[in-house]
C-alpha cells in the first residue's frame, strides 16, 4: 500500500502527548501532495486509505480514528476511542471523545461536545453548541435545549416569542435551523 501521508517532524505537545503534524505524500479528494495538515499522535489516528484527512491545527490521539472520507479541521479535537468515519466532518471547536461514534454525513462543529458517555452513534444528525443551548438537527426538525420543533416551526418563532425565553443566541439558532433544513432537504433530493 502506498502511504498517503507521513508524520513530520513538527511536534506539539497536548496534556503531556506528543502529536505530530501530517504531511500529504501523494494528490487526493482536495488535498495536494506537500499539503500539511493537523496533529496525530500515530499512524493509528488516520487512515492511509480514502480520502479522510486532518485539517489545519486539528488534534486526532490516543485510541481515537479516523477514515473513510470524514473530515476533521479547524481547532476540532477527536481523542480517547472515539471514531470518525463515512463523511463525517468534525470542525471549529467541537470536541468528539470517549467511545463516541461519527459516522456517515454527521456533522459536529461549533462548540459542540460529543462523548460515549451520551451518544453512542450519530448518524444523519447535526450537532451544534452555541451559547448555554445545544443544539440538534435531524431530518424531521431540531432540538435546542430541551424543545423539540419541526423546521417550520421555529422558523416561524419570532425574536420575542415567550416559546425561546432565554435564547441569547436567537440569530444563531435561525442560522443554525436554516442551515440544517437545507443540508436535509440536499440530502433527501438525492
Amino acid at each position: 500500500m502506498n502511504k498517503k501521508y507521513k508524520l513530520t517532524n513538527e511536534k506539539i505537545k497536548h496534556f503531556g502527548r506528543t502529536l505530530y503534524r501530517i504531511k500529504a505524500l501523494k494528490d487526493f479528494s482536495n488535498v495536494k501532495k506537500g499539503d500539511l495538515g493537523g496533529f496525530v499522535e500515530s499512524e493509528k489516528n488516520l487512515s492511509q486509505e480514502g480520502n479522510c484527512w486532518i485539517f489545519s491545527n486539528a488534534i486526532v490521539y490516543g485510541n481515537a480514528r479516523v477514515s473513510g472520507d470524514a473530515r476533521v479541521s479547524g481547532d476540532a479535537i477527536v481523542y480517547g476511542d472515539a471514531i470518525v468515519f463515512g463523511d463525517a466532518r468534525v470542525s471549529d471547536n467541537a470536541e468528539v471523545f470517549d467511545n463516541a461514534i461519527v459516522s456517515d454525513y454527521a456533522r459536529v462543529f461549533g462548540n459542540a461536545r460529543v462523548s460515549g458517555d451520551n451518544i453512542k452513534s450519530i448518524k444523519d444528525y447535526i450537532i451544534f453548541m452555541c451559547g448555554h443551548y445545544h443544539a440538534t438537527a435531524r431530518k424531521s426538525g431540531v432540538q435546542i435545549g430541551c424543545k423539540f420543533k419541526t423546521y417550520s416551526e421555529w422558523l416561524s418563532i419570532k425574536k420575542d416569542d415567550p416559546d425561546i425565553n432565554g435564547f441569547t443566541m436567537y440569530e444563531e439558532y435561525r442560522s443554525f435551523v436554516q442551515f440544517a433544513q437545507l443540508y436535509f432537504q440536499k440530502r433527501l433530493d438525492k
